[in-house]
């Protein structure tokens, strides 16, 4: 299958968790929201991507006489300070989403720091009162169970080494370049949309909130010429769909960040978190039928013969990829800032 990268449209994925949980399946029982019950494809469904271990803050009861019942304290509300992050990026290749048919995964990981001040990115971002810069990436997918192998699975398109090789040479580099932070809490008290239809603001995901998580941050990317981002949608780039904060023009929002419940913060990150794109990739193909017997894209090549038919159902392939989401999990340690010297 060869991607069409200037065909490339994004779609808002509102509700779906499972880029969100999949970052951390294979644990079986503890509280990050993550059990391996059935994580791995329920995407927008809303039936189990919350997973039914203990992810309440509740270990087996509800006794208010009991230390751990299911009134979860509210988080701390942390200021100024920096974190030393870790985390992973899980990279979904989907043939049918809505039908939880996966090819494969990416997985990174990486490392990296916090800054929370309201000077966090000086002018370039002023509504942000936080940032993230990945320092160290780890590609983990050739170990990693249902790993993608780029030459099959991919036919030699590897988004994830674009968006996340930190070789500077790399211009389509979006998740290593600096992330602004924006606080659920000034978001609601400025009613800030994400969308720029208005149909998504930051009600929408506290409305939505997975159990024993709740909404720290939004993640905003920035919305540079030549970034990969920035050609989306035929071109007009991810701000032809995403709305800016309102002092902030260049900064698309692109993530959102789920706090665990008893052990994370709001304000700064400190304690486990985790995390799922606002948008979805969708891949529109020029030759949009493989069977029909018609040069759909006017490139000479008809059908199976065209290289975007190679793994077409029609053609003799599994199908190809459609939709490409993105989520997974951070851990900060956080330091506070020390008074004025």
């Amino acid at each position: 299958m060869s991607l069409q990268w200037s065909r490339v449209s994004l779609l808002a994925l509102l509700l779906s968790m499972s880029a969100c949980t999949l970052a951390e399946r294979g644990d079986d029982d503890d509280d990050s929201g993550a059990s391996d019950d059935d994580d791995t494809g329920d995407d927008d469904t809303g039936d189990d991507d919350t997973a039914d271990d203990d992810d309440t803050a509740d270990d087996d009861d509800s006794s208010s006489s009991d230390d751990d019942d299911d009134t979860a304290a509210e988080p701390e509300v942390l200021g100024n300070g920096g974190a030393d992050l870790s985390g992973t990026w899980v990279f979904q290749y989907w043939i049918d989403q809505q039908n939880n048919d996966l090819v494969c995964e990416q997985t990174y990981e990486w490392t990296g720091s916090g800054i929370f001040n309201p000077n966090a990115l000086g002018n370039s971002c002023p509504d942000c009162g936080g940032s993230v810069e990945v320092l160290n990436v780890t590609d983990l997918t050739s170990t990693t169970p249902g790993g993608c192998d780029v030459g099959v699975d991919l036919g030699g398109t590897n988004l994830g080494d674009l968006l996340t090789n930190p070789d500077p040479s790399n211009p389509y580099r979006d998740f290593i370049f600096p992330q602004g932070l924006i606080t659920t809490a000034y978001g609601l008290a400025e009613n800030i949309d994400l969308i720029l239809d208005g149909s998504a603001n930051f009600s929408t995901f506290v409305d939505t909130e997975p159990d024993g998580f709740f909404l720290s941050h939004i993640g905003y990317l920035e919305d540079v010429e030549g970034r990969y981002l920035s050609g989306v949608n035929q071109g007009a780039g991810l701000g032809s769909i995403a709305a800016p904060p309102p002092n902030s023009p260049t900064w698309m929002p692109f993530w959102r960040y789920y706090g665990q419940l008893g052990n994370a913060s709001h304000g700064a990150f400190s304690g486990h978190y985790v995390f799922g794109s606002i948008w979805v990739i969708n891949f529109n193909f020029g030759e949009s039928s493989c069977d029909d017997a018609v040069d759909n894209d006017g490139d000479g090549n008809v059908d199976c013969l065209d290289t975007e038919c190679a793994s077409d159902v029609s053609c003799g392939g599994l199908g190809r990829i459609q939709t490409v989401s993105f989520g997974g999990a951070l851990d900060a340690t956080f330091t506070p800032a020390g008074p004025p010297g």
